[in-house]
C-alpha cells in the first residue's frame, strides 16, 4: 500500500470515527435537555406547592389539579423520550467502539508503513554506499 493510500485510509477511518462521535454527542445533548426539562417541571411543581396560600382561587377551582395532571403527563412523555434516546445510544456506542478500533488500526498500519519506508530508504542508501 502506498504512502498516499495509507494517509487516505487513516483520514477516512478518522473521519468515520469523528462522525460517530458527533452522533453520540447529539444523542447525549438531547438526553441532557430532557433531563433539564424534567427537573424544571419538578422545580415548578415544588415552587408552586410552597408559594400558594391554602385558599388560592386556582386551587379551589380545580385548575391546580389540572396543572399537576399536565405536569405528570408531560413528565411521563419526557421520560419515555429519554428512555428511547438511551436505548438508541447503545448501538451508537457499539459503532463508536468499532470506528475507534478501525481508526487506531489504520494509524498503527500507517506508523508501521512509515517505519518500513525509513528502513527501506536506509537499506537503499547503504547499498549505494551513502
Amino acid at each position: 500500500m502506498s504512502k498516499a493510500d495509507m494517509r487516505a485510509l487513516s483520514e477516512l477511518t478518522d473521519a468515520g470515527f469523528r462522525a460517530v462521535q458527533a452522533e453520540l454527542a447529539a444523542l447525549q445533548a438531547k438526553q441532557r435537555a430532557i433531563v433539564e426539562q424534567i427537573a424544571a417541571l419538578e422545580q415548578d411543581r415544588h415552587d408552586r406547592a410552597h408559594s400558594l396560600p391554602e385558599d388560592d382561587p386556582a386551587m379551589r377551582a380545580g385548575a391546580d389539579m389540572l396543572w399537576h395532571r399536565w405536569i405528570d403527563t408531560r413528565r411521563i412523555a419526557l421520560n419515555a423520550e429519554l428512555a428511547r434516546l438511551r436505548a438508541a445510544e447503545e448501538p451508537v456506542k457499539m459503532r463508536l467502539r468499532m470506528a475507534f478500533g478501525r481508526a487506531e488500526a489504520s494509524k498503527s498500519l500507517a506508523k508501521k508503513a512509515k517505519k518500513q519506508f525509513v528502513i527501506e530508504l536506509a537499506r537503499k542508501a547503504e547499498r549505494q554506499g551513502l
